[in-house]
Order: C-alpha cells, then structure tokens, then sequence
C-alpha cells in the first residue's frame, strides 16, 4: 500500500477499507487520531497529491484517471488509456507526466490528449521510460 502526503505535511491520504468492507481512500490529519474515507475514491487503484494540496489524482483500471478535492465531492475525469502503473509526476503548474516500462515518457494535455514527450531509443538497448521526476523547476525532468 503507497500513502501521499500532503505538500505542508500536515495530511497524509491511503487506500483502506471501511468498517463495512468498501475500498476508498481515507485522509488523516496528523494531530488527530482517526482517518476518515473521502466519498467517491471507492477502487481507487493509487493516487496523488497535486503540489498545490487541494486535489487528488485517482488512478482506476482501464487506465482512468480523475481528480477529486482532497475533501471529497464530483469526480472529474483528466484521462482515460493512460498505460503503465503508478509511474507518474506532477509539476506546480498541473502538468502530469507518465512513465512505463515499455513506453515513453507521456504527458496529459487539456482535454485528456495523451502526448509522448520521450523517445525510447532501442538501438542502444531503451525499452522504455519509467518514473518521471521534475525538478525543482517544475519545468525539466529525469527519468529511469
């Protein structure tokens, strides 16, 4: 199981189960000692907390990729398609970046336009971009 902290460390964001066996994801403040499940993250496969801390990205099967306010409400769908697991990096302006073993480096575009942004060199052995990081920049980026 992977948890996101939030960007002022105050909040950290899970996957768990309810009482009553739903998967959802839960946000716990640090100085309080209960978690409580935020309604529409039910199977969520992995999330992130945008740099901004006001946002979540849910990452489902097929590829589906929303965005929901870290206190809960209307799911808004970003993407759908997105290839690979839970390879992917998101800048202080929005940009989200994703990673594959067998593929390159992508990017969301408005509208959930999936644009490669690497090429995979296989001449000289690549087969693919994974785990994207920006740097402090918020602009460039490494890859494995």
């Amino acid at each position: 199981m992977r948890m996101e902290i939030s960007p002022d460390g105050q909040t950290v964001y899970f996957r768990g189960f309810t009482a009553s066996g739903k998967q959802q994801v839960f946000r716990r403040r640090l100085d309080e000692l209960n978690a409580t499940p935020i309604e529409g993250t039910e199977n969520t496969l992995y999330l992130n907390v945008t740099p901004d801390g006001r946002n979540l990205l849910l990452f489902f099967t097929a590829g589906i990729v929303k965005r929901i306010s870290v206190n809960g409400g209307a799911l808004e769908t970003v993407a759908e398609g997105i290839l690979g697991g839970p390879s992917n990096a998101i800048s202080s302006d929005g940009t989200i970046l994703f990673g594959a073993s067998d593929l390159p480096i992508r990017r969301i575009l408005p509208g959930g336009i999936i644009e490669p942004i690497t090429q995979v060199d296989s001449a000289h052995g690549e087969n693919g971009h994974d785990w994207p990081c920006f740097l402090p920049d918020g602009q460039h980026f490494l890859f494995l």
